[in-house]
């Protein structure tokens, strides 16, 4: 009976797991982030990481909203800055896919112009 009531407790360990199993932030993203934004890791990244705020919430993140979290107005410009860059470099990564009616149209016109061609001749 001992043993089985030893077993319902392990052994001092499990302090790293149970940090939060909910926690869907990374905290290294986290870090980073703040880091890049220019703000005190030791001050931002618990609270960051408690509202669950990793690089891809922050970018999307109103001014309005981290003023709602209590960050004070110098954090927030700073994360400002940091919006727009990010923004700027995310965006030019990725282009928008032509829309197929505008592909359609194009195709439309070449098609035109071939008969045309082949009239005159």
């Amino acid at each position: 009976f001992h043993h089985h009531h030893h077993h319902h407790h392990p052994r001092g360990g499990g302090s790293s797991s149970s940090i939060g199993p909910t926690q869907s932030v990374d905290v290294v993203d986290v870090a980073a982030v703040v880091e890049e934004i220019g703000l005190e890791k030791d001050r931002w990244v618990p609270h960051f990481l408690r509202h669950e705020l990793d690089r891809d919430a922050l970018s999307l993140c109103e001014d309005s909203d981290l003023e709602q979290l209590g960050l004070p107005l110098g954090a927030r410009v700073k994360h400002r800055r940091w919006k727009e860059s990010y923004n700027l470099t995310t965006r030019q990564v990725v282009t928008p896919p032509t829309p197929p009616e505008t592909r359609f149209y194009f195709h439309q016109v070449a098609d035109t112009h071939k008969h045309l061609s082949v009239n005159t001749q």
